[in-house]
């Protein structure tokens, strides 16, 4: 599954619940944004546009700048837990890294030769992407050092850093999540139950992490023992995409005949419960952890709006 595209597919059918869902901006863009990240807590939307020009947009002055052009197509955003730094991957695997800071782009790399799945940022100089095809990759935007991850079995998915950047996690085909040092070793493996896991979250603290995928159930990993100390009840059907703020999880739910989205949940990670928001088909491109909550970015014409989901 190209969790990419699955991140694409949450915005365009993400969640809007009347009494969670509040406008709080509409910025005038200019052009037609096709893809988006929330960034710095929602301080800032970085979007491509259709002719794949890099933008950037503050959520409180509603000013904008371009960053950088290119005829490449994008394929998705993320952005360091911070928001100085974002990075979009281009068709042929290349990953162009972004000093949002200085409204720079910083280098091109390109760690892979295959379909980037997903990507995570730490706050330093780290950039760890997943492939189609191949072991998952860290590396450093500040020199050309690539370090290539254990791969025994399938490809990776969804990956992330632990808040201090010195861990790197990766869910694998093989059923498996492994967690690495930020250098490459391999520090755990960690049985997940039958069916893939697709995503992985660490906690604010980094204490633990939360995996979802096939399975429709959300578990926790203590980091420190490697082990799963909580699972969820089964939460409608497989996971598309997964978006962690503060003790909540942000969860798009796939239909299991389509593999369109179909339903978003917000699952606690202190009671272990989760809550289903009412799914709307409309327009929303991005979702994002903000001080409080989730922030949500829907398409509009020639602008985009701002939505805080609480």
């Amino acid at each position: 599954m190209n969790r990419i595209l699955a991140a694409t597919l949450f915005g365009l059918s993400t969640i809007c619940a009347a009494q969670e869902l509040k406008q709080i901006a509409t910025i005038t863009t200019g052009v037609n944004v096709r893809a988006a990240a929330v960034c710095g807590q929602g301080r800032e939307i970085v979007g491509v546009d259709a002719d794949g020009k890099l933008h950037v947009w503050d959520t409180t002055s509603k000013t904008g700048a371009v960053i950088e052009t290119s005829d490449k197509a994008r394929r998705d955003i993320a952005c360091s837990p911070d928001g100085r730094r974002a990075a979009i991957t281009l068709r042929d695997g290349s990953t162009v890294i972004v000093d949002l800071s200085r409204k720079k782009v910083l280098k091109s790399v390109r760690p892979t030769a295959h379909f980037v799945q997903g990507m995570a940022l730490d706050n330093g100089h780290l950039v760890a992407v997943a492939s189609d095809d191949g072991a998952p990759k860290v590396f450093n935007d500040s020199s050309d050092a690539i370090i290539e991850l254990s791969r025994p079995f399938g490809a990776g998915g969804g990956i992330a850093f632990s808040p201090d950047g010195s861990l790197v996690a990766s869910p694998d085909e093989d059923t498996n999540v492994r967690i690495y040092e930020a250098s490459g070793a391999l520090r755990a493996t960690v049985n997940c139950g039958p069916l893939e896991p697709f995503f992985v979250a660490f906690s604010s603290d980094g204490k633990e992490l939360y995996v979802s995928g096939a399975d429709a159930l959300v578990r926790t990993i203590d980091v420190a023992s490697a082990k799963v100390v909580r699972t969820s009840e089964k939460i409608g059907t497989a996971a598309l995409a997964m978006t962690v703020s503060g003790d909540d999880v942000l969860l798009l739910m796939m239909d299991e005949y389509t593999m369109a989205p179909k339903d978003a949940t917000i699952w606690s990670a202190k009671t272990n419960k989760a809550r289903k928001v009412q799914a709307d088909p409309t327009g929303f491109i991005a979702a994002g952890p903000a001080k409080s909550g989730f922030l949500l970015v829907k398409q509009e014409d020639k602008a985009i709006s701002v939505w805080e989901l609480k």
